[in-house]
């Protein structure tokens, strides 16, 4: 073997030239060669390192959105409890009871609110009038669930219905309120030019409905079933080629409901 620098003759066993003093450099590659394996170890390592923690935050982040996600439909949820009240969210969601453009006939219309009611779905009855008026329909909610009790909002009193009676309505009459103004009973208050001035809604027909709302209940004191009914008053408005509830008016018995 010689060296590289002056070609002088190495013993074996030397790590220097004994002439020129240069290192022999046969002897020093295995370690420079030791040295690259254990970088490249360590660079592997970090690699797991940086995967493992990323894939650790990604879990974690679908987690938090899930809980998020979760926890919004709660807050939204709207139940029968003292105390709540809808929120005015209930405009912007697109309701499965009804159609965005209304219903296409009168019987349509309350077909819709008083199995709504039988069902005490309030956002269901909401949805019955149009999406202009629906934040009225949620403040005369509001104002039943706060007892502040008027005719109209008294309406709402079908989230207490006893859900072991059995409950049925029939349309008695229509009334076209154009041609017939005499007719108009007292609590029933909307017109075309209301409908206009409050809600910028132009209505083609105000008509009021005679419903009657019947209930089968059990009475204590007979020990056994009475059925009687009430009448109630509503209005209803076509609007384009659509009709909506406009007024609603007291239709329940106390005896129907839960005390």
């Amino acid at each position: 073997m010689f060296c590289s620098k002056c070609g002088n003759e190495i013993q074996n066993g030397e790590k220097f030239c004994s002439k020129c003093g240069s290192p022999i450099e046969g002897e020093t590659a295995p370690l420079a060669q030791n040295q690259q394996g254990v970088a490249t170890a360590e660079k592997k390592d970090y690699k797991k390192i940086i995967l493992l923690v990323t894939i650790l935050v990604c879990v974690l982040l679908i987690a938090i959105l899930a809980i998020s996600k979760i926890t919004h439909k709660a807050d939204n949820k709207v139940d029968g409890n003292e105390g709540d009240t809808l929120s005015t969210d209930t405009e912007e969601k697109e309701t499965k009871k009804k159609k965005d453009n209304g219903f296409k006939s009168i019987e349509a219309v309350m077909d819709a609110v008083f199995t709504a009611a039988y069902n005490n779905d309030v956002e269901a009855v909401v949805a019955c009038f149009p999406k202009e008026m629906e934040s009225h329909a949620i403040q005369i909610y509001n104002d039943f669930r706060g007892q502040n009790y008027s005719t109209e909002n008294n309406f709402f009193n079908f989230i207490n219905l006893n859900p072991n009676n059995e409950y049925q309505y029939e349309i008695q009459e229509v009334v076209n309120l154009d041609t017939n103004p005499d007719l108009r009973q007292p609590m029933c208050t909307v017109t075309k030019q209301t409908l206009q001035d409050d809600y910028g809604l132009i209505a083609d027909e105000v008509d009021q409905v005679s419903v009657a709302s019947t209930g089968r209940y059990y009475q204590a004191e007979t020990n056994g079933y009475v059925t009687d009914g009430s009448k109630v008053f509503m209005l209803v408005a076509k609007i384009g080629d659509y009709w909506y509830l406009v007024q609603c008016n007291d239709a329940w018995n106390s005896e129907w409901c839960v005390e």
